[in-house]
């Protein structure tokens, strides 16, 4: 019979095996569904298309996505596979919809810069000469341009936000202006991963007689037929696609790829202390959950005008939403040169990274670059690149663990595109 002391010395190799033999299963033994794929992309990009069904044979796309991109206006590749949700056997289609996550502060930073541009917002100005209320408890001196840039102080509240405030825009205007800076604001940076949806709304409702759900929807949506949404319609939910989160062995499957992955697994650490920073930031409200399971497509949250991390669209959308931005004309070029440089280089206390940000944006260097846009949970991207004239999104309903140059569906794609067309490579 095995001593102690030989259980003590083989026990280690067994936990450390544990996580080996979760990766072999998932890459050798998991069952694959039939790969569909749908679309079309210009003759000369048929490596894009390669690729987009490549992460589906490999098993990196284990439910459905979808891909578009457009140069100097021109939609050249408009694509989508696999399954709305793979458990019933439905398939993505050409008008499938998601949540596309934090792209949408994507969406909600264009419509504040249309009211810049209108003159009814300045980006220097404080937030407080267009709402007065906010001033209340050391928010006086809040710019707008620190409002929307992760810079306010706000990047949680002390409020717990249930789900009848996050409904009912006067509750949370009030909530607002109770709250304090948790830092002095203009002084650091700390994502708003919730927060800057309330507060953008906020921010448009004080100069408009509308929220920013209203305003993205008739100023741009539904004069621009863009199919993206801030506030679904409870009729266009059948159109919805489930999400589902990675497991234990998708996730080291990634790291395994990519051992840079494994700097998001410290979120599960850091999330085990209710008192931390992270935890607090996307812990509140409770109620929205996208890391074990996904409560995030509960067709009564997605009716919620929350323009950080409930918009629902595709990459379709989200890709003709930045075409027309930024090259056709729906911004000034004075403005779109305005947005295309950073302002703020500061390290990120609350998710421990460095992303050069700026008027609501995120910008991704590509050799030299800068690509400007937003990532979202799960590995969903939308960004313009200013030199190429490119617009480009990808969102998929099967989360992955990686983000932005991290997340290896992506990448693929990306090198895909700009190999393909002959550009500058990732």
């Amino acid at each position: 019979m095995p001593s102690l002391w030989t259980f003590a010395l083989v026990l280690p190799f067994l936990l450390l095996s544990i996580p080996f033999l979760q990766v072999i299963q998932y890459r050798f033994f998991s069952k694959r569904l039939p790969i569909f794929i749908d679309g079309y992309s210009e003759e000369n990009l048929d490596e894009v298309r390669e690729a987009f069904a490549k992460n589906f044979e490999v098993g990196w796309e284990r439910e459905g996505a979808s891909l578009v991109v457009y140069k100097e206006g021109k939609k050249v590749v408009d694509l989508w596979g696999g399954y709305a949700d793979a458990a019933s056997n439905r398939k993505w289609n050409q008008d499938t919809l998601t949540v596309v996550f934090s792209t949408t502060k994507a969406a909600a930073a264009i419509c504040v810069a249309m009211l810049v541009e209108r003159k009814k917002l300045d980006f220097d100005a404080p937030v407080a000469k267009y709402w007065p209320e906010f001033a209340k408890n050391g928010k006086e001196a809040i710019t707008v341009q620190q409002l929307i840039s992760h810079q306010s102080g706000l990047a949680y509240f002390d409020a717990v936000i249930t789900e009848e405030m996050a409904l009912n825009h006067t509750l949370m205007r009030k909530v607002i202006e109770e709250e304090k800076p948790k830092w002095k604001p203009g002084t650091a940076v700390g994502y708003q991963a919730f927060t800057s949806g309330w507060l953008i709304d906020q921010l448009i409702r004080s100069v408009e007689p509308r929220g920013v759900g209203q305003f993205f929807r008739e100023e741009i949506a539904q004069k621009y037929e863009i199919d993206l949404h801030i506030g679904l319609p409870m009729e266009e939910y059948y159109r919805v696609a489930k999400i589902t989160t990675p497991t234990m062995g998708e996730r080291l499957d990634e790291v395994v790829d990519d051992y840079r992955v494994i700097r998001y697994a410290k979120f599960f650490l850091e999330l085990m202390d209710k008192s931390s920073p992270i935890s607090r930031t996307i812990g509140n409200p409770s109620w929205l959950e996208a890391i074990d399971r996904c409560t995030f497509h509960n067709p009564e949250y997605l009716r919620m005008e929350q323009a950080a991390s409930l918009g629902v669209g595709n990459a379709r959308a989200l890709a003709k939403l930045f075409d027309l931005a930024f090259h056709g004309g729906l911004l000034s070029n004075e403005m779109v040169k305005r947005l295309k440089e950073p302002i703020i280089h500061d390290f990120d206390f609350i998710f421990q990274e460095q992303i050069p940000r700026g008027h609501g944006l995120f910008y991704f260097d590509i050799e030299g670059i800068h690509a400007f846009g937003h990532s979202g949970h799960g590995c969903q991207q939308v960004q313009y690149d200013p030199v190429n004239k490119l617009s480009f999104a990808y969102t998929s309903n099967g989360l992955k663990m990686g983000l932005a140059q991290y997340c290896r569906t992506l990448v693929r794609l990306q090198k895909a595109v700009y190999k393909a067309m002959k550009l500058k490579e990732f």
